[in-house]
This record gives C-alpha cells, sequence and structure tokens, in this order.
C-alpha cells in the first residue's frame, strides 16, 4: 500500500491489521497511539517527521495537510513500513 496515496480509511484499515487496536477512531488521539513504542513524532510547519529513538537511522516523513489525524495515521503506517525494510 502507498501511504501517500491512501485514504484515511485505506490507512486505518491497514494500521488495523498491523496493530492490536482494533477499530481504529478517526481522531487525532487514535493516529498519535498508533506510531509505534520506541517512535518519536516531530512536526514543523511542512512535515511531520518520525524517528525512532534508538535506530535513528530508521525515519518516516509526510508532508503536513489540514487533516491533521490522516498526517498521523499515515505517518505511522510508514514508519512500521520503515521497520519492516530495516529487517
Amino acid at each position: 500500500m502507498n501511504p501517500n496515496t491512501a485514504t484515511n480509511e485505506q490507512l486505518r484499515d491497514w494500521l488495523a491489521n498491523h496493530q492490536p487496536m482494533l477499530p481504529i477512531p478517526n481522531t487525532i488521539d487514535a493516529a498519535a497511539k498508533c506510531l509505534p513504542d520506541g517512535w518519536k513524532d516531530y512536526a514543523n510547519g511542512i512535515e511531520r517527521l518520525a524517528m525512532h529513538t534508538v535506530h535513528v537511522h530508521i525515519r518516516a516523513a509526510v508532508n503536513r495537510t489540514p487533516d491533521e489525524a490522516t498526517d498521523r495515521f499515515r505517518l505511522a503506517v510508514k514508519a512500521i513500513q520503515a521497520m519492516e525494510d530495516a529487517e
């Protein structure tokens, strides 16, 4: 799945299949909880960045939009995919 083009619902469905929290409501709080353990979220004016706190070479980033919940879901998907790619 391409998180850059996926809809909010597609992102939440993908995350529900990769994490134990079912179902995942469309809220900023739920989206923030989807970022895997060991990751820290940073935001600036144009993007959200997540870095693994131990393996700092593993990173994920998304462009910020007016829809913060979708941005955070997208970042969580990218973080999980980055961990899978690093294995």
